[in-house]
């Protein structure tokens, strides 16, 4: 698996030493000089939890760098609506698309996926980028950052892998510096991301890639600035005193970025 830990990324707004240092391209042979400068080019990008944050950024990055088009998936509709527009009026027509998404309801996952194919008759790169912070909410938590990253996985080996007539792809989870140390402000979410972490191992196994043409990666950001964050003291997991200050305070100590 790569493992991509936060000292790693000078800025999660730039993908660049990402794509660049795994070479995320496939057939890269077919495309012209201009269109081959970098990875992403010309290939088609799915992202769950894209309206804001991170997601936002991967979608905005991959962009500058050429991308043909990005699928936005999110609950947050009006921030959704918003980065597609956005995105389009800055990187030419047709470039982005939202549509609705919460990848706890297994049908709306499956209709992102199929409206990506619709749009642009492709998906070449998988984002499982949504993602919650309440442990407050530990069966919701559960379901959007486990479940919602095993079925996007699973759908994306569907849709882009060539034992299912695709052409090869990658899936890109993310995890959190949380997966990669104790968190015992946030237990269900440390969980939850130590899962994505060994989840995501096993899939990027050779005998899957092998079959699939499919790579399958992890990032571990540090704390971003992302409302998730802000609002992070408000859903400490219940019955255990004030854990939501344990969190706030430990969070402000972890290597971060914009």
């Amino acid at each position: 698996m790569a493992l991509i830990r936060p000292h790693m990324l000078k800025n999660l707004g730039s993908l660049r030493l990402f794509y660049d240092k795994f070479h995320l391209k496939q057939n890269s042979n077919h495309l012209s000089s201009k269109s081959s400068k970098h990875p992403v080019s010309c290939k088609v990008a799915l992202i769950t939890g894209g309206s804001v944050g991170i997601g936002y950024a991967f979608a905005k990055s991959m962009l500058q760098c050429g991308l043909k088009g990005v699928v936005l998936g999110d609950v947050r509709e009006e921030d959704g609506e918003k980065a597609a527009e956005e995105f389009n009026e800055t990187f030419g027509e047709d470039r982005a698309f939202f549509l609705k998404c919460d990848v706890t309801k297994e049908g709306e996952l499956e209709n992102l996926f199929e409206c990506c194919m619709d749009k642009y008759q492709a998906i070449d790169i998988v984002i499982n980028n949504a993602g919650l912070l309440q442990d407050k909410y530990w069966s919701l938590e559960i379901d959007v950052n486990v479940k919602g990253v095993i079925h996007g996985t699973l759908l994306g080996f569907e849709y882009m892998g060539k034992h299912k007539k695709g052409k090869g792809g990658s899936i890109v989870n993310v995890a959190s510096i949380y997966g990669l140390q104790q968190a015992h402000g946030c237990p269900v979410y440390n969980g939850t991301k130590g899962f994505v972490i060994r989840f995501t191992d096993a899939m990027s196994n050779e005998y899957y890639e092998k079959l699939t043409g499919v790579k399958v990666f992890t990032i571990c950001p540090g704390v971003t600035d992302t409302n998730m964050i802000d609002e992070s003291a408000k859903y400490g997991l219940q019955g255990f005193g004030d854990v939501g200050k344990i969190l706030s305070d430990a969070l402000a100590h972890l290597p971060s970025q914009p």
